[in-house]
């Protein structure tokens, strides 16, 4: 009796456990159906609902005369939802005949009409809700193709899906390529179009996506769509014929004289204004492509440029002037434990300050730099700074590269005994091609210099919103 009463007691036990069991699954059930319902539907939401950036178009990038440098051009990927919510198979088997034969007719001639007709059957029958029907097609063919059967029902009752993509493409090839520059989200930015990016790069817009099966995301509905918003456009200073001017005279330049790369630009002397800038360098196949811009971006040695500064500094100084005369040494003197020559021999020994610069004679040049400034280089530094050489341009272009103009005494920066003479004929010094362009410019625009400048106008339609001037 006792034995019995004992299992009775654990047949209990052991049935109030699992009711309890049973009744904390059922409380859990109940709170996560009701209580935390919401929140776990939310999070299967999330998963399968995102907002995807619709990219805006850039702006055009404009010549002078409003010709087109760099623009976006779009192209449509076309696909279809065979499952699309409101096609029905009724609009389906009404238009699938039609569709058919436009698909024949106008995407691929080489596939008939019952072919296609049977790739769109088997495709509704798979739940293909991706269906390729053309990569590539331009904006005219895709409004085009968004008006055939079925198609114009749109996406929600025709599954027609247009995703649009766009390349940037520039009219006129190499032409002031460098300058005109890349955006990229996955490159550095280069030229005006990382220059100016703010104004061309617009507003992207956004999209409310869905994924089906298969992991394919598709737009949920037009209503739920923020389109992107262009960018503007920029007017640039280039003009197209003195561009092509420029990069012929400079191929036919480097192929005569066999440079491996070199620079010409065109400056407006009273406003500053760039009217041409050409870069070229040759490629490994042999060839000469614009691929760095030089002008802006590499400071060299200028050589023989730089005798202007030099002689300039000492009429300023009224220390010399075109009737100075001076000793060339037959075009070979020696300062300190170096020789200077000039760059072709010549036996001419006395010889005034103008000869000696028009026939570009470093033993001249250097010698009156010698001769007025060897107690007073810091004089020379000073006058030459004057000039505007050891600063920036200020062009519109990022990245420009400060110049190199020694500390007299310097150690540092390398001054030496020989530095004066080698500064005065353009070694020592580092400039870009553009300041010294810049420093030219003044010199014949009676002394006042302008900043270069690439940008004139920045336009919102048509519409200018924003005006540069010299």
């Amino acid at each position: 009796m006792e034995k019995k009463k004992e299992v009775l007691i654990r047949l209990y036990l052991l049935l109030g456990v699992f009711a309890i069991i049973a009744l904390v699954l059922l409380w859990r059930t109940v709170d996560i159906s009701i209580v935390e319902g919401d929140k776990w539907r939310k999070k299967i939401d999330q998963t399968n609902l995102k907002y995807k950036d619709i990219p805006a178009d850039r702006g055009d990038i404009l010549a002078d005369d409003d010709k087109l440098l760099a623009t976006s051009l779009p192209s449509f990927e076309i696909r279809m939802d065979t499952r699309a919510e409101g096609l029905t198979q009724t609009i389906f088997d009404k238009g699938i005949d039609s569709l058919a034969w436009y698909l024949s007719r106008y995407v691929n001639e080489q596939r008939s009409a019952y072919e296609y007709k049977l790739l769109l059957k088997k495709a509704r029958k798979a739940n293909n809700r991706y269906l390729l029907i053309k990569r590539k097609a331009n904006f005219a063919e895709m409004k085009r193709m968004k008006k055939w059967p079925i198609f114009r029902n749109g996406a929600n009752k025709g599954g027609f899906i247009a995703i649009r993509k766009t390349q940037r493409v520039k009219p006129f090839n190499m032409l002031a390529s460098r300058t005109i520059g890349v955006y990229a989200k996955d490159r550095s930015p280069k030229g005006l179009e990382g220059s100016y990016n703010s104004y061309l790069s617009g507003k992207d817009g956004r999209s409310l996506m869905k994924r089906i099966k298969g992991g394919i995301w598709l737009p949920v509905s037009e209503e739920s769509k923020i389109d992107p918003v262009r960018g503007h456009d920029i007017k640039t200073t280039i003009n197209v014929n003195m561009q092509d001017i420029a990069q012929q005279a400079l191929l036919k330049g480097l192929r005569k004289s066999g440079g491996d790369k070199g620079v010409a630009i065109i400056m407006e002397v009273k406003t500053g204004a760039i009217k041409a800038i050409a870069n070229l360098r040759k490629t490994r196949t042999g060839g000469w492509a614009e691929v760095y811009n030089d002008a802006v971006l590499t400071a060299t040695e200028p050589g023989s440029t730089f005798k202007l500064a030099s002689v300039l500094a000492l009429m300023e100084d009224k220390l010399a002037g075109p009737d100075t005369r001076i000793n060339l040494y037959n075009g070979k003197r020696k300062f300190y434990n170096q020789w200077m020559r000039d760059a072709s021999y010549h036996n001419l020994t006395s010889s005034t300050m103008a000869e000696a610069f028009t026939i570009s004679s470093n033993v001249g040049i250097a010698g009156l730099i010698w001769k007025y400034y060897k107690e007073n280089q810091r004089g020379y530094v000073q006058r030459i700074k004057s000039f505007g050489l050891s600063s920036p341009t200020g062009i519109d272009l990022k990245g420009e590269t400060k110049p190199l103009i020694k500390e007299a005494w310097n150690r540092k920066q390398g001054w030496s005994g020989v530095t004066l003479p080698w500064m005065a004929i353009g070694y020592e010094v580092k400039l870009t091609p553009i300041q010294m362009l810049t420093f030219y410019n003044a010199v014949a625009n009676n002394g006042k210099m302008m900043k270069p400048y690439l940008v004139q106008e920045v336009l919102k339609e048509g519409r200018v919103i924003k005006s540069y001037s010299p």
